[in-house]
């Protein structure tokens, strides 16, 4: 057998021996090795005296180990190792003084050798999903290092000198089981992106305080009681992820964070949202579903800029007549609430796409949506409505409506000029009989 038919015998079914050699010779002329998804279950011995490769992409396949001669690419920049089997890493891969994106994460890796950190030229390094316990402090040799993930690796701790790998722009350390923060975790000041989410943080240390360039942060799933006052200082952030924690208050502080454009509170036990919030005019998203919200500040209604609107999950029963002025909206989110009506001021979201209105305790569905005419999904399953107003065919662009579990006994043939309609949910009605205009729906 040739060493060509075993090489594509050990990549599997997916590779002939002719495309294997194709990939092996190309690789020798341009510098990039291409066999992901190859079911190879160990490193191709053909392009270990390939000198000139640059780029190694191995990912999603079986590999179980690396040989000694990983270390003998010099100009080796990118080296895609991902979810593959390994359990280890060589210190070879040390040598490799040219490498700036490194992934191995979804693998088996318990150990990341010290050598590691002579990879000067490394700024990308991806670790997630191993079983790490935790990091050579070599690696804060690297001082071009830029991005670090290490989030689902259950046991690792912090590394004890993270706080001094100032040159890091992001840092994921996601499900990780962390419980507290190092006191001088401000001294990441080139921090753009943050995730620490599903962990166990309480509270935050004083110097988060100092992380200027942060503009993504991410701490969903924690044991935070209140917006940390740290947060409010970060000027420079535009998304804010704090869902699923236990967060009561929406503080006047918030007016802080007048560039940000993405805040997500949900699954919280928030009751009240400060006035103040109406400083954030660059809001385009909001999210404060699952909480115990049984209304909403009218100051909401100087978000002009807002485009999606979540408070699913409350105890809402109407909208102040401030919220006329949200003409952006394209998603409004309002379904498992205490609504008996549409909201009037809805009728003024010429933007809307998006209404979902499910789980409330509607009684009827009146013209508030003639202006609309740009809605595309509409539902109101699981309410009181006994009919649907004829301005319903109105919605040209309307392709899913449900409304199922209603009391509804007749349609009408209105409905039938929604000629964009692909998804009809009329499911624990009473209905007899459709109206013949529904026939010409697709």
């Amino acid at each position: 057998m040739s060493q060509e038919t075993e090489a594509a015998g050990e990549a599997g079914a997916s590779l002939s021996a002719q495309e294997w050699k194709k990939r092996v010779d190309n690789a020798s002329d341009s510098g990039v090795f291409d066999a992901h998804a190859c079911r190879l279950s160990k490193f191709p011995e053909e392009i270990l005296n390939f000198k000139n490769l640059k780029k190694i992409f191995l990912q999603n396949n079986y590999i179980e180990t690396l040989p000694s001669e990983i270390g003998n690419f010099p100009n080796l920049a990118i080296l895609y190792l991902q979810e593959n089997k390994l359990h280890d890493v060589p210190p070879d891969l040390g040598k490799l003084s040219c490498l700036s994106i490194l992934a191995l994460h979804g693998n088996q890796i318990r150990y990341i050798p010290r050598d590691l950190g002579h990879c000067q030229s490394l700024q990308v390094l991806s670790l997630s999903n191993n079983r790490l316990t935790q990091i050579p402090l070599e690696i804060g040799r690297c001082n071009k290092l830029k991005s670090l993930d290490l989030k689902d690796n259950p046991d690792i701790a912090i590394p004890p000198r993270l706080c001094k790998w100032t040159t890091l722009k992001s840092l994921s350390m996601n499900n990780n089981e962390v419980k507290s923060l190092p006191s001088k975790f401000g001294q990441l000041v080139h921090l753009v992106s943050l995730s620490f989410a599903s962990n166990r943080l309480v509270v935050l240390p004083k110097s988060f305080a100092f992380l200027s360039r942060l503009k993504s942060l991410n701490l969903d799933s924690n044991l935070l009681t209140f917006l940390p006052l740290e947060i409010a200082r970060l000027t420079a952030i535009t998304s804010i992820r704090l869902t699923d924690n236990q967060v009561a208050v929406l503080p006047p502080q918030i007016r802080a964070h007048k560039y940000v454009e993405s805040l997500d509170l949900s699954y919280n036990l928030i009751s009240s949202i400060a006035p103040q919030v109406s400083a954030l005019r660059n809001l385009l998203s909001l999210r404060l579903s699952y909480n115990t919200l049984t209304l909403l500040p009218p100051e909401l209604g100087k978000l002009r800029s807002l485009t999606n609107l979540d408070i699913v999950g409350n105890r809402i029963s109407y909208f102040p007549n401030h919220f006329s002025a949200l003409t952006s909206l394209r998603v409004l989110k309002i379904s498992r609430n205490e609504f008996k009506l549409i909201p009037d001021c809805v009728r003024n979201f010429t933007s809307l796409r998006v209404l979902s209105a499910s789980r409330n305790k509607l009684v009827t569905l009146s013209s508030v949506l003639e202006g609309c005419i740009l809605l595309e999904q509409l539902w109101l399953q699981e309410n009181l409505l006994t009919s649907l107003h004829p301005m319903i065919g109105n919605l040209e662009r309307l392709n899913s409506l449900n409304f199922g579990r209603n009391a509804i006994t007749s349609i009408p043939p209105q409905l039938g000029s929604c000629v964009a309609l692909t998804a009809l949910g009329i499911y624990g009605n009473g209905l007899s009989r459709l109206p013949p205009s529904l026939k010409k729906l697709r």
